[in-house]
């Protein structure tokens, strides 16, 4: 699956997005500090990851926009290898706060506003 990225003032938004489209029912993991997210955090969560024994798994980062640069370039590595049933999701304030490597290869949903927006797709 490609990598998602939610963009949304609010973490209810970003839950209520998740519960519609069924993600919350595969999640494996979920990383939420409000401080920074360094580059141990990211190698934690795909140390886990490679644990997980489900097929179809979802990986979520909250507050994504708190990662480190060292941080958001060992998540890149596991954006490009990613197995095809896996779901990594992403959910911050504002997409900017991720390198331009990261937002080519995912979906970005923009929760902004009233209604929700597909912004833009990689594939396309």
């Amino acid at each position: 699956m490609i990598p998602l990225i939610l963009e949304s003032e609010n973490e209810e938004k970003t839950s209520q997005y998740l519960k519609d489209n069924q993600l919350d029912k595969t999640l494996v993991y979920e990383l939420n500090r409000q401080d920074s997210l360094k580059i141990e955090d990211v190698r934690d969560l795909i140390h886990l990851l490679s644990l997980a024994s489900i097929k179809d798994r979802t990986l979520l980062i909250r507050n994504a926009d708190n990662l480190t640069v060292p941080a958001q370039n060992a998540l890149l590595k596991t954006l490009e290898e990613q197995k095809s049933k896996d779901q990594v999701i992403l959910s911050l304030r504002t997409k900017y706060s991720l390198l331009e490597t990261i937002l080519s290869r995912c979906n970005v949903v923009s929760l902004l506003g009233k209604q929700t927006e597909e912004v833009s797709d990689p594939a396309s």
